[in-house]
């Protein structure tokens, strides 16, 4: 058949919602894996249901996830029970390919899961799934289509995982930098004093009354450990007022200060090129006597033994004595800038890296897509 012919998905397949059944752990004479969405991401099932009034799955059906954030999400291949958040759409396997129907429907996958509906939680539209208009083309080519659409995500899924294991080795590196720079490796004759950060003017965090309208959207500069990133910059987003500061047991420092992140996002660390206070999951360090950029990369350095002195059954915090105890070489201050200088130079060079890496990622799953859409339009296979 021609691939300008089109037919609608309800005429193809027999749509049936699943069930809600009564669910018990290990699999039993009798039992059937009940199937929930972490099956459909290739989970092995870890529950079974003896009841005998279900939604069969077969190998052969293609199941679809019709509630919750993950609505579109697909799997196949499967048998057992179906959940009452999945439904199950079954075909005529003599003239459909179950493969061809589930990346049809993965093109399709942002379309079903943003226009969805329900507030609250979201609910896939199952009449307007059923009636997308799929190629209508021949079982033999539509299997020709799949092979081609799973030879081109090979290809594809080599190069991602090529560029992750480039990033990876560029963590490694950062690791391998930092280590280098606190061992002596970039300077000559590298002499220091030891001191402990303790040593150091140091301010707790705090956070005004959020129930207190007056107490936000002021002038002072206020951050969380979530305000860190990963390159530890600060992101100032959220801002108190005068009199939030004096109300509660926040502080403000002084530009170049080094927060350290002492519970949520434990061993997190950064310098505040702006006067900031902070929530009390960090410390602020004033930096008299030390280059802020050479404490926070020597803390950077430090973050798996800050993080294993972290203590706490929900979350994991460092005790003030303990952070006290932490070690600071003390090099001169041309030493200290000599470092800093060196690191970030060798930082600078990783940072255009990965952000190469990352925009090819980016454009990975953009070509993915694009993959699905050429399939569709019958430009892969002649």
């Amino acid at each position: 058949m021609k691939m300008g012919e089109t037919i609608k998905l309800k005429e193809l397949c027999e749509f049936k919602k699943g069930k809600k059944v009564a669910a018990i752990k290990d699999k039993t004479s009798g039992s059937v894996p009940y199937l929930l969405i972490n099956t459909l991401r290739g989970l092995p099932p870890d529950s079974f249901t003896k009841d005998k009034d279900y939604t069969e799955a077969k190998e052969g059906d293609v199941l679809i996830v019709c509630d919750g954030a993950n609505s579109g999400l697909t799997g196949t291949g499967l048998r057992g029970a179906v959940g009452s958040t999945i439904a199950r759409l079954r075909f005529d396997e003599t003239k459909i390919n179950k493969d061809y129907i589930t990346f049809f429907l993965k093109l399709n996958f942002s379309n079903l899961n943003t226009d969805v509906k329900g507030a609250a939680i979201p609910h896939l539209k199952p009449e307007k799934m059923l009636n997308l208009t799929i190629p209508k083309i021949s079982l033999n080519k539509q299997n020709l289509t799949v092979q081609e659409i799973e030879t081109q995500f090979t290809r594809l899924d080599s190069a991602i995982k090529s560029l992750k294991a480039i990033k990876t080795k560029l963590n490694l590196y950062r690791k391998s930098v930092l280590k280098a720079a606190f061992e002596g490796g970039f300077v000559d004759n590298f002499k220091y004093e030891i001191k402990k950060l303790g040593d150091f003017e140091r301010k707790g965090g705090g956070t005004p009354s959020t129930k207190m309208k007056e107490y936000w959207g002021g002038e002072i500069n206020w951050i969380t450990s979530a305000s860190i990133d990963e390159r530890n910059k600060i992101h100032f987003d959220k801002k108190i007022t005068e009199i939030g500061l004096k109300n509660s047991s926040a502080n403000l420092i002084p530009k170049g200060s080094v927060i350290v992140v002492t519970r949520v996002g434990l061993g997190k660390v950064a310098v505040n090129e702006e006067a900031t206070a902070f929530s009390q999951d960090s410390q602020g360090i004033i930096c008299k006597g030390i280059n802020p950029y050479f404490l926070m990369w020597q803390m950077k350095s430090a973050a798996n033994e800050i993080i294993s002195k972290g203590q706490g059954t929900t979350i994991n915090g460092i005790t003030v004595n303990k952070l006290n105890d932490i070690k600071v070489k003390t090099p001169d201050r041309n030493t200290q800038a000599e470092i800093v200088n060196q690191i970030e130079s060798r930082f600078s060079v990783i940072d255009k890296l990965e952000e190469v890496i990352d925009s090819s990622l980016k454009k990975a799953e953009t070509l993915r897509k694009s993959i699905l859409k050429s399939a569709f339009e019958g430009k892969l296979v002649n």
